[in-house]
């Protein structure tokens, strides 16, 4: 395997992808709620997803442009809902009277 930039920056996006994806899966990278190993989860999948596009099907054309994007996709929705998840606790902390 050729360690060029863009195997190091696929080798990158993967490993946080499955990490993401551990973590969601196996409750161990903290407390999260089920919203956010939702987030994680879709995220993580979707790192996975244009890693793996991105390293093993360029030469299938649009196939694999069509997998990393979709990928990108399934990585926006988890981040989407991971803020959402965000945004709702902090409204529900500042709406909170007791500070």
């Amino acid at each position: 395997m050729d360690w060029n930039g863009e195997a190091a920056a696929t080798f990158v996006v993967g490993a946080g992808g499955a990490w993401m994806v551990g973590a969601a899966l196996t409750h161990r990278g903290g407390n999260f709620n089920p919203a956010q190993r939702r987030g994680l989860f879709l995220s993580g999948v979707g790192f996975l997803m244009c890693a793996a596009s991105a390293r093993w099907m360029q030469s299938y054309g649009r196939v694999g442009i069509a997998c990393s994007l979709f990928g990108t996709m399934t990585a926006m929705m988890g981040m989407y809902v991971l803020m959402k998840d965000r945004n709702e606790r902090r409204a529900a902390e500042e709406s909170n009277p007791r500070k």
